[in-house]
């Protein structure tokens, strides 16, 4: 039987944490809810419904169920009794309530007018939708077949309660075999919804074909047959973008059922961005799945700025590890990152690259791209490079990123930019603080890992302080914070140990939480409140005044805020370097992951990404790998010397870096060429063998320690 989907089970954990629906008659508020689009949503009014039914519709800020919001963080409700039934959990056995309206033929009518200016360039409207009702499955084939609509420049819909028949026009949102979504016709969920209603759709999208300028759509839903068991359609997401017309049909398709932003059709066909038939982009062959979270990432190199592949493969697997479930039943996100034929390419599987990677790993060398207008970032260097070296077919499911010298200026330190929160381009620049006249790719692989995340991190959606900009919280431990970029996150039990996460503690959080700090009343008594898995992780302070940091343990008990060496109830004082009192708290980096961000998903126009961005990370690299160093108890860099010289003459040098903890690579320039030799091991010496050339040989080096601590620049010329 085809019909609007069981619910299996009761997602009680859902129930003691989800946000409420705000019943609202304001129009406005339900438009601006579901709108993703600045500028595009012009106005709204009410046809039908509220303001006479003012608990039939409304705004939810927050998760609800397995869909939404799927983007942002509200979205809108329609229903056909009241919105305080679309909440958890699902205690009663059928719920509604009457509004005692009736309208074309139909009962509990809601319809909403949604003015819209679709910009220029774009030729489709598309939004996410799903459609619930209490009346599953009981009613499924009755007269009782309660509906939603969606409608372009039109809205003429009747219901006709002898033949239980639609006629709707102009309705765009019908499902693959072109039947109007309802508790009879609806497509089939596998998912548990969590809520209140018995069933409900898989998440959908909806896309109709548009013109440029000024057009309406309507929202509707009724109740079929009675005013009694309720149903309610979400909606989110609406935007105008640009479509080849074969890929922009009126219709509503399973949208993206694993939540990560690249739809199911890209992820089980591949992009097909001409309409043939054959896909552009094979993701399937790259290791997308419908069912599990993907990023995919294309990363492009200067000369002598390739990071290490030890580096990248950290950040996969602290993907791999993310607490995040999938429908497949596996936690966690497969990261895809494009860094060359040898990068992998599925880490699931091992496959590399090869033939389908199309990243560039040797561009051009420059000491500075782009340019700053004002305070903010130029893009225009940026997108450069990109348009040449960036196939626009993979735009929908890949980020692009720049790994590079130095970017804005020569006085810039900055380890990197994203393009927005959230976006789909970014920048790692690691190269300004190179010493000896090296240029190298600073921070060793430590440093490299955690920027590149702490970039990708920005397109996903993360402030420095998690839902803030806010830095240096001492209970915030990410990778999204100055203190743990370079270094990691340590635990006391481990301090060798570091990981490159991003937080998992927030102050509700199921798998451990971390307590507000409020800087005018903070408890040295208390310390910084901790549970779960927070419980041993090291935190960053800072005495007020310094930007030195000292170490802590989360949930540990007292802790010295102010730095005066006695514990006090409590005392007032900035412990973040901001010499503001604010009140600091942590967040769930992981459970507020925002995937679709720039051209992901297919649903922007490029001429909508920003030409400049603000400078969003604007403290020079040297300090976070200085306060990675001080809080591991290692700011002593390693030494660099040569071999022997004789062996010069049968054409081999060898250079040996040593260091009090632990060594991890020597970047070397070979007559221009750049080699890095590594270690993944534990010590605390590293050889670096040379072959060099008949004639002479310009060499220069310099030694990284696992802290990113940084020898003496080295530099040699010897004949052979």
């Amino acid at each position: 039987m085809v019909g609007v989907a069981a619910v299996a089970g009761l997602a009680g954990a859902q129930s003691a944490s989800a946000s409420l629906v705000t019943p609202s008659a304001d129009p406005n508020a339900l438009a601006a809810a579901l709108s993703a689009q600045p500028g595009l949503v012009a106005g709204a009014s009410w046809v039908s419904g509220s303001p006479s039914s003012p608990s039939a519709n409304g705004v939810r800020v927050g998760s609800a169920g397995n869909f939404f919001p799927s983007d942002g963080r509200s979205f809108a409700v329609m229903t056909t009794g009241s919105v305080a039934n679309a909440d958890p959990p699902n205690d009663t056995g059928s719920k509604g309530t009457d509004n005692g309206t009736s309208q074309r033929g139909a009962n509990d009518v809601s319809i909403l007018r949604v003015n819209v200016n679709v910009p220029q360039g774009a030729n489709c409207l598309g939004l996410d939708l799903a459609f619930y009702s209490e009346e599953f499955p009981e009613f499924v084939g009755s007269r009782y077949n309660d509906a939603l609509l969606v409608e372009l420049d039109d809205n003429s819909w009747t219901y006709d309660s002898t033949t239980n028949s639609v006629n709707s026009p102009k309705n765009f949102a019908f499902d693959t075999n072109g039947r109007q979504l309802t508790v009879n016709t609806a497509l089939v969920s596998p998912l548990d919804t969590g809520l209140q209603y018995d069933g409900s759709t898989d998440l959908l999208t909806a896309r109709t074909p548009v013109t440029t300028g000024a057009h309406s759509l309507y929202f509707s839903i009724y109740d079929a047959g009675d005013h009694l068991y309720d149903s309610a359609a979400f909606f989110d997401n609406l935007r105008s973008f640009r479509l080849p017309a074969s890929l922009c049909t009126p219709g509503a398709k399973r949208a993206d059922t694993d939540g990560d932003g690249i739809p199911d059709d890209m992820e089980r066909n591949g992009i097909d961005t001409n309409g043939d038939g054959r896909p552009d982009v094979n993701l399937p062959a790259m290791g997308a799945n419908p069912n599990h979270k993907d990023v995919f990432i294309q990363l492009d190199s200067m000369r002598g700025h390739q990071l290490d592949p030890t580096a990248l493969r950290t950040v996969i697997n602290s993907f791999a590890n993310a607490p995040m479930s999938n429908p497949d039943g596996r936690t966690g996100i497969t990261l895809h990152i494009d860094a060359g034929p040898n990068s992998i390419m599925n880490p699931i599987t091992g496959a590399r690259w090869r033939s389908r990677s199309e990243a560039h790993v040797a561009l051009r060398h420059r000491n500075v791209l782009g340019s700053f207008s004002g305070s903010n970032y130029n893009w225009s260097a940026f997108d450069a490079i990109k348009n040449a070296n960036f196939d626009p077919n993979r735009a929908p499911a890949f980020r692009y990123a720049l790994s590079i010298h130095q970017y804005g200026s020569s006085s810039n330190g900055s380890s990197g930019i994203a393009r927005g929160i959230p976006a789909s381009d970014f920048i790692v620049a690691l190269g300004r603080t190179c010493r000896g006249g090296v240029d190298c790719t600073v921070g060793g692989t430590g440093g490299q890992a955690g920027t590149f995340m702490h970039e990708l991190g920005h397109t996903l959606g993360l402030g420095h302080g998690g839902s803030d900009g806010i830095n240096f919280k001492p209970n915030y431990p990410s990778i999204m914070d100055y203190s743990f970029q370079f270094g990691g996150l340590l635990r006391s039990a481990s301090p060798t140990l570091p990981s490159y996460d991003y937080s998992r503690y927030g102050p509700t959080s199921l798998s451990g939480t971390v307590a507000p700090l409020n800087e005018a009343a903070l408890s040295e008594t208390a310390g910084a409140p901790a549970t779960g898995g927070a419980v041993g992780l090291q935190g960053a302070r800072y005495c007020p005044g310094s930007t030195t940091p000292r170490p802590f343990t989360l949930g540990s008990g007292s802790v010295d805020w102010n730095c005066n060496g006695s514990i006090s109830n409590t005392v007032s004082a900035s412990v973040n370097q901001d010499s503001v009192l604010s009140v600091l708290s942590s967040f769930d980096d992981w459970a507020n992951i925002k995937f679709k961000g720039g051209s992901i998903g297919g649903l922007g126009l490029s001429s909508l990404l920003p030409g400049a961005t603000e400078n969003l990370d604007t403290v020079s690299t040297t300090q976070p790998q200085r306060t990675a160093a001080a809080l591991a108890g290692d700011t002593k860099a390693p030494k660099l010397t040569t071999g022997n010289r004789r062996h010069i003459r049968r054409r081999r040098l060898t250079l040996t870096a040593n260091d009090n903890r632990r060594m991890d690579q020597i970047q070397v320039i070979l007559n221009g060429r750049s080699l890095v030799f590594t270690t993944t091991g534990k010590s605390n010496k590293l050889v670096a063998k040379l072959h060099l050339r008949h004639g002479r040989n310009t060499i220069s080096a310099i030694a990284i320690d696992a802290l990113g601590n940084q020898s003496r620049g080295l530099r040699v010329s010897a004949r052979a």
